[in-house]
């Protein structure tokens, strides 16, 4: 037995298709599947497909190569190319070296023509309901073994896990899978659910073609309850997703649209409660300021604190003047005692204790010139301790 690395066996295989003569020159003729626009590196990937399988291609450098794509989706064409493996991946794949368009596929034809008709029918335009926001009772139709299911179960319980799922098992593809969904949509129909969902994974073309079935269009159209087609894939466009009331990409998709996050609402109600509180708190503060304002306001407008202020403002008023008739008293005082100096060795008493004495006239002024002493006149001579009360008889110049 011979043993392998990943990378060895891929490169092993590689250098076989590689060497094969017949895998060197190719010509394919297929219907091309949905694809995107070309890479950033101007590469065009794809896949062409009959009514059994499909293949994957790339045309390097289809930019480069041409000024518009030379097909489109539904397009029958003729490759010619080689057989090559990506190592990386371990995928073999078709590469590209001329295009022939032959016309539209048979398939892509078929898929044209009914939606047409059903278009023209108004069929399209029949139930488009509007989706409850937080439906409680959703009814399921898929297979119960697929990857669809468990990827919508996986969804609703991280977002809504409240939700209860009905589910009515069917096959996905075959033959079985319309008269299934035809009977799951009647049964759907007899009981209470929000909505139902019609739902499959991604596949080839041909797996997910019984979904452009004109009976299971129709069938779908006469569900009671608002209906939501997710089969396949993003680029996977099907009968049942025009006929439904609202198409979703992928199963995980389907979930994600029909159910509220109730976690997401919980952390934005917090949030907003918070805020709230925020607020309220601010509020609070702010009123509490107001009154605080008002307040100061009434006790300053109050008539006891007003007489309060003027008397304390006249008690100021009252202590300067006081200070002021004091300062004025205290240096009149200072004057005062200064001239007191100045004239104290002039003071009658002060003579007196010197041992002088004083001679004063009838009219009481002191007698300091001869005229006013004359005969007969009377005079009062002062002396410490006592006075003398004279007669003039003579009076001698």
């Amino acid at each position: 037995m011979l043993e392998f690395s990943v990378s060895g066996i891929n490169n092993y295989i590689k250098r076989i298709i590689t060497s094969d003569i017949n895998l060197k020159s190719v010509q394919l003729e297929g219907e091309v599947c949905p694809f995107k626009e070309p890479s950033r590196g101007g590469h065009l990937y794809f896949e062409l497909k009959d009514e059994d399988a499909r293949i994957k291609c790339v045309i390097f450098n289809a930019v480069k190569q041409y000024a518009e794509l030379p097909f489109k989706e539904g397009d029958h064409i003729i490759l010619e190319g080689r057989i090559d493996l990506y190592e990386k991946a371990g995928t073999y794949q078709f590469i590209v070296s001329s295009v022939k368009v032959e016309g539209l596929g048979e398939l892509y034809i078929k898929f044209l023509e009914l939606k047409e008709k059903l278009d023209k029918e108004g069929l399209f335009e029949k139930t488009k309901r509007t989706l409850p926001e937080r439906p409680n009772i959703v009814g399921i139709i898929t297979s119960p073994t697929g990857a669809a299911i468990n990827d919508f179960c996986a969804v609703i319980r991280r977002r809504f896990p409240t939700m209860e799922l009905i589910l009515y098992p069917v096959h996905v593809q075959g033959v079985e899978t319309i008269n299934e969904v035809c009977s799951a949509i009647d049964y759907f129909n007899k009981i209470e659910v929000d909505l139902v969902v019609l739902t499959r994974g991604g596949g080839s073309y041909e797996e997910l073609a019984v979904f452009n079935n004109e009976k299971i269009a129709r069938k779908l159209s006469e569900s009671i309850h608002p209906t939501v087609s997710a089969i396949g894939h993003e680029p996977d466009y099907l009968i049942t997703d025009f006929v439904a009331d609202l198409r979703a990409a992928t199963p995980t998709a389907a979930a994600e649209l029909i159910s509220p996050d109730l976690f997401a609402e919980f952390e934005q109600l917090n949030y907003d409660l918070t805020n709230s509180l925020y607020k309220i708190n601010n509020a609070i503060v702010y009123a509490g300021d107001e009154l605080d304002n008002y307040k100061r306001m009434l006790e300053y407008l109050s008539p006891f604190k007003k007489y309060n202020r003027l008397r304390d403002e006249l008690n100021l008023i009252y202590n300067k003047i006081s200070s002021e008739i004091f300062r004025i008293v205290s240096n009149e005082k200072l004057s005062l005692t200064r001239l007191y100096k100045k004239i104290m060795p002039f003071d009658k008493d002060a003579i007196l204790s010197k041992g002088y004495t004083i001679t004063i006239g009838e009219d009481g002024r002191p007698i300091s010139i001869s005229n006013l002493v004359k005969e007969g006149k009377l005079l009062k001579t002062v002396y410490e301790g006592g006075k003398v009360i004279s007669i003039i008889k003579d009076v001698k110049e």
